[in-house]
């Protein structure tokens, strides 16, 4: 139920089709009147949390990151978009985990970038435009240092900083450890959490394969460090 006492469906199909025809004749004004709106997203989610939902104090910050994020990933250009890109040592428990799996697209340079190809920088920036994390192609986001100071130059901009691991966060590995080069750490993206803070990781130029994507399952430890968007 909604802040107005009507029932919501939780099948796309379904809600879709109550929000325009089984609903009524006030609601599905509202409804139409906001998806034909040329406001911004950010008012735009307002509005349907506020009339459409009738919950006006519902995480409203927080809907409204996530409906920019979506509205730029089906909106923005990115180039070498297909098939889902080569990787290796996937861990099938995870499938279903993992919403948005990498394609072709993150194996291509995207605009704005100032990385080599096959660098870890160089796939977590294509895979940050890939989600919608990175919205902005200007090139203001193109060289972030090594990989162990991503983390510290996107909080420098805004990000948030943790040290827990959240679905979508960029994570920082520091030099010489897990691994990694000690003058240059490493970069990926957490694509899955578990209930016990183990975390999977998607990641380029690990073992030294540039031309595909690896996944690996990690837990944490003090040498990973992440950052979000806020």
């Amino acid at each position: 139920m909604d802040g107005y006492g009507r029932w919501l469906c939780y099948d796309l199909e379904l809600q879709l089709d109550f929000m325009l025809e089984g609903d009524s004749p006030y609601y599905v004004t509202i409804v139409k009147e906001i998806l034909t709106s040329n406001e911004d997203v950010g008012t735009l989610t307002q509005r349907f949390l506020h009339q459409w939902e009738g919950n006006a104090g519902d995480k409203l910050l927080e809907r409204q990151h996530n409906a920019k994020q979506i509205h730029a990933f089906l909106t923005q250009q990115i180039v070498g978009e297909g098939g889902v890109a080569s990787s290796w040592n996937f861990p099938e428990a995870y499938r279903s985990q993992v919403t948005i799996f990498p394609s072709q697209a993150a194996l291509t340079t995207q605009a704005g970038s100032g990385y080599s190809p096959g660098q870890c920088t160089w796939y977590s920036y294509n895979r940050l435009v890939e989600l919608g994390s990175i919205t902005d192609l200007s090139g203001s986001y193109g060289y972030l240092g090594n990989g162990q100071d991503w983390v510290r130059n996107l909080v420098a901009k805004g990000w948030s900083y943790s040290m827990t691991p959240t679905k979508g966060a960029v994570v920082s590995t520091v030099g010489g450890f897990d691994g990694t080069p000690s003058q240059y750490g490493h970069v990926g993206i957490v694509e899955a959490v578990n209930p016990d803070g183990s975390f999977l990781v998607s990641e380029c130029n690990w073992g030294g394969v540039q031309d595909k994507i690896h996944w690996r399952v990690c837990r944490p430890a003090p040498y990973y460090s992440f950052a979000k968007p806020k």
